[in-house]
């Protein structure tokens, strides 16, 4: 083990960082994860774009313009058994 708990040559990005935060949080609107993450809030929908087209986040924009967009696991898939 190495500083910060990981293994030894195993590198944690700040995307890690973000998925570790929506599962421990299981939902976190783009300003709070930019803020813990300490980047723009544009640098966390840009991930958050890119993991909802692998199917790893569900990124929602709410239909009220005064709810903030967030992003969460996407759930699982019971006919791929995937968790």
């Amino acid at each position: 083990m190495v500083e910060g708990g990981g293994p030894v040559g195993v590198m944690r990005t700040s995307v890690d960082a973000f998925l570790e935060l929506i599962r421990e949080k299981k939902q976190v609107n783009l300003a709070e994860a930019a803020a813990a993450l300490k980047v723009t809030q544009d640098t966390v929908e840009h991930w958050a774009l890119i993991l909802d087209k692998k199917g790893i986040v569900k990124l929602v924009y709410p239909e009220n313009p005064f709810d903030k967009p967030f992003v969460k696991m996407h759930p699982p898939d019971a006919k791929k058994g995937v968790a």
